[in-house]
């Protein structure tokens, strides 16, 4: 029988012998622990860097790419863009009448929402707080297949039907505000002066699209957004039907488009809708960089495994008479081997649970790669998925490693190994020859990181010293939201600005101050349509523009030059006629080289408010440094006031000590008037660059850690050389050689690996630098600047790691060297 008394006994048997085995290789392991404590703590501590880097930036790939997202049915969520034909240009903003028509229309969709942001002032409660929220259409949560924590969310018959406005809150807000108080549910809240009812309270974590406190239906907040079609401020989303394709739907928003375009020439000419994955879309800036992130962190943990290998190579050399002499004693090459693996699968797991440890540290300081909009913006973690990987790797590189050192310590030919003889010599010249293998490729692959590394620090440098345009020294920013009932009526919106305006430029500290809808660099703006009354030829009768609604001395504040006609003056007042301003690239543009002066801009369709063009100012890099100016138009705030602006001060000395006055003087104007935003303009362009900056700083870390792995691998190599031929050095001095001869014989040795490595280095980085060519400004991916500084970077420390085994080998004494 199978399962007979001499089978199970045989089986037992068996079986403890082998656990026997194990465990004394466990024990064979740890007295080498004990016994090698600087090789465990190299070994460990070089694959943490290796492996950490590479989960924690697999982690980031994983949640964006790859991680299903926290949405039902999140496949068959999309969003849909507005495109312009003529520019090819995708646009998240959505006219809001175009919505409309293509929810009535369409047939391939469930659920088809719009949203877009806001900003109330909560009062009522303690002190008033600004907060930000997101007026939404009704059916953007069953779009979404997410149910409110406690309560409900909103249902559009509800909507319409309710008199009351509706909020939905976030649980954020409710235990910071509220308490976490059950009740609030049918309580009303006081948001701008006017009274919500609470419906629901959201789930912990869910602030979609991004830190969101609170909801209301688009369909209450402003009932005539939906008939406007001339400015585009909506981001749209819908889940497609089940069964339908994105092919399918995309046909269908080609019809509607076409018929748009029909039907409205004038804001809808060129116009498409564009359907696209709903993950796609959000990571679409981001995924270059996630990619390259995670491409960098593998090339560190390559270079970190050959620097372990070298290691464990290096302790195969010197326990090979070791070796010998226990297989001469009757150790079989299967137990050699066994404990060789069982010592490198072990460093390799504590190299990979102290890289698991320092990658949880890791992901917040590269979650910044992930975009605002994103569901797992700030919410990324180590999953199942990234721990099993990592634990797959660190297996896999403690057995290649195992095997390497087994490889390279069992004696081919006992004798010759027992004596130390000839054929050991050239049994050392094929490990050798591996050694200057992985040097070599930890040279190229640290000249790889460390040239993505220069080439982004290139382009940051290049991008921060572009002309914005408008001089951004002792510059102060205050945003203020006027969203009390008391500001309902325009003319209460223009005293309160021309009081202030006028007040804090009386300040001792202020030298000039003005008022703007959007700060420039900041990543606010608004695009409006505007017709061109009697157009130049080949010039278009209808574009888009940015927005700008401005006051005070704003052209004299941001120093912004004025090259034609006149500025604002105070007599532009709203019982005045209508005035304009507009930059260069809006008079080349629209006006094709003739004199804009005197002519006529009309906002929105045709029948919209005329305005006289007074002036032309210079071009302002508005979006961002690394954009062109685009054509902007600006209007005076007492002809066209709104309820948000920010203030805009140039201040004569350093303008964060002026913040403190302009607060205090804010307040006993108006203590109501929270103020949501105070910072310098330096802040505002070094937030603007933040995600170049990070991306700069991040691939400068792997290509140091990079460098260094690299520099210690050489400087292993040639102190394991210089070690080994102790012997040989003592002879060439003892026969007259000099300790410059020495320190030459070592550093050429170490001069010829690190220029092989320079050379396969450079090729690797003429096709590796392709990929960066969409993260660079004002650089190409073939800059000789940044290739010769980065050559001569890696020559100049690998230098140094030769210098210093090779000065040690010249202060050799002979004597002692040929007694030994």
């Amino acid at each position: 029988m199978i399962l007979s008394p001499d089978f199970l006994s045989t089986f037992m048997k068996n079986g403890v012998i082998k656990m026997r085995g194990i465990l004394s290789d466990l024990r064979h392991s740890f007295r080498l622990f004990k016994k090698q404590p600087r090789v465990l703590l190299a070994v460990v501590v070089t694959l943490a860097l290796g492996i950490g880097a590479t989960t924690a930036a697999f982690s980031i790939v994983n949640s964006a790419l790859l991680t299903p997202l926290p949405f039902q049915d999140a496949d068959r969520i999309v969003t849909i863009a507005q495109t312009n034909l003529k520019s090819g240009a995708v646009e998240s903003n959505f006219a809001p009448a175009n919505f409309r028509d293509i929810r009535d229309e369409n047939d391939v969709f469930d659920f088809i929402a719009a949203h877009v942001g806001i900003t109330k002032i909560l009062t009522g409660t303690d002190e008033p707080e600004s907060l930000n929220g997101i007026s939404v259409s009704a059916d953007l949560f069953r779009l979404l297949g997410v149910n409110a924590s406690f309560g409900r969310t909103f249902d559009k018959q509800q909507v319409q039907q309710e008199p009351t406005p509706l909020v939905v809150i976030s649980h954020d807000l409710w235990n910071r505000r509220f308490k976490g108080d059950a009740s609030i549910l049918d309580r009303s809240i006081n948001l701008d002066g006017r009274a919500y009812t609470v419906v629901g309270v959201m789930p912990s974590g869910f602030d979609f699209p991004q830190e969101a406190d609170f909801w209301v239906p688009i369909e209450q907040e402003s009932k005539q957004l939906l008939a406007f079609r001339h400015i585009s401020v909506l981001s749209v989303i819908a889940r497609l039907k089940q069964g339908v394709t994105i092919e399918s739907a995309q046909t269908q928003m080609d019809v509607l488009a076409a018929r748009l375009e029909k039907s409205y020439p004038a804001t809808n000419s060129g116009v498409n809708f564009q359907v696209i994955p709903f993950r796609d879309f959000t990571v679409r800036n981001a995924r270059p960089a996630l990619l390259l992130l995670l491409a960098a962190a593998a090339v560190l943990l390559l270079i970190a495994c050959f620097n372990v290998a070298n290691i464990f190579l290096a302790r195969a050399i010197d326990t090979r008479r070791e070796v010998a002499v226990r297989m001469a004693l009757g150790a079989t090459r299967a137990h050699v081997i066994r404990q060789f693996l069982s010592y490198s699968i072990l460093v390799a797991l504590l190299g990979g649970a102290l890289g698991v440890f320092l990658a949880t540290n890791l992901i917040d300081s590269l979650s910044w790669l992930l975009p605002a909009e994103h569901p797992y913006s700030g919410r990324v973690t180590l999953d199942l998925r990234v721990l099993t990987i990592a634990t797959v790797v660190s297996l896999l590189s403690g057995v290649i490693f195992g095997l390497i050192a087994a490889r390279h310590s069992i004696p081919r030919e006992m004798t010759s190994y027992l004596k130390e003889g000839p054929v050991a010599s050239r049994g050392r010249r094929d490990q050798n020859r591996l050694w200057d293998v992985l040097v070599v490729t930890e040279i190229a692959l640290s000249l790889l990181l460390c040239m993505g590394a220069g080439l982004l620090f290139n382009s940051l440098f290049r991008l921060i010293s572009v002309n914005s345009g408008f001089e951004t020294s002792k510059l102060l920013i205050v945003s203020l939201a006027l969203n009390q009932p008391k500001y309902s009526e325009d003319h209460r919106v223009i005293t309160f600005y021309r009081e202030i305006t006028e007040r804090i430029s009386s300040m001792r500290e202020i030298e000039s101050a003005a008022i703007a809808t959007s700060v420039p660099l900041s990543g606010t703006y608004v695009r409006q349509q505007i017709s061109i009354k009697a157009p130049t030829r080949n010039a278009e009768p209808t574009a888009k523009s940015l927005l700008q609604v401005v006051g005070g001395n704003y052209f004299e504040t941001l120093k912004i030059p004025l090259l034609a006609g006149r500025s604002f003056t105070p007599a532009d007042r709203e019982d005045a006629e209508n005035v304009a301003i507009i930059n260069e690239a809006a008079s080349r543009q629209y006006f094709q080289g003739e004199n804009p002066l005197e002519k006529t801009i009309t906002l929105g369709s045709q029948s919209g408010l005329d305005y006289r063009i007074v002036g032309v100012v210079g071009n302002v890099r508005q979006l961002a440094l690394q954009k062109e100016s685009e054509p902007e138009l600006f209007l005076p705030y007492e002809q066209s006031p709104w309820t948000k602006y920010s203030l805009i001060l140039r201040t004569r000395d350093d303008p964060a000590s002026a913040s403190a006055s302009v607060r205090s003087l804010i307040r006993t104007i108006d203590a109501e008037v929270p103020l949501t935003k105070v910072m310098t303009m330096d802040e505002v362009i070094a937030g603007s660059v933040m995600d170049r900056r990070l991306r700069a700083t991040t691939f400068n870390i792997f290509a140091i850690l990079g460098l260094a792995l690299a520099a210690v691998g050489l400087y292993g190599l040639l102190s394991h050389s210089v070690k080994r031929r102790t012997h040989e050095i003592g002879v060439r001095m003892a026969i007259g050689a000099a300790p410059s001869e020495i320190l030459k014989m070592i550093m050429k040795r170490g001069f010829l690996l690190i220029i092989i490595g320079v050379v396969i280095g450079v090729i690797l980085s003429l096709y590796a630098n392709r990929l960066l060519s969409g993260l660079l400004y004002g650089v190409s991916e073939y800059d000789i600047l940044t290739v010769s500084t980065v050559c001569g970077l890696i020559i100049a420390t690998g230098l140094i790691a030769c210098y210093i085994p090779a000065r040690r080998a010249t202060k050799v004494d002979p004597v002692t060297a040929l007694r030994n």
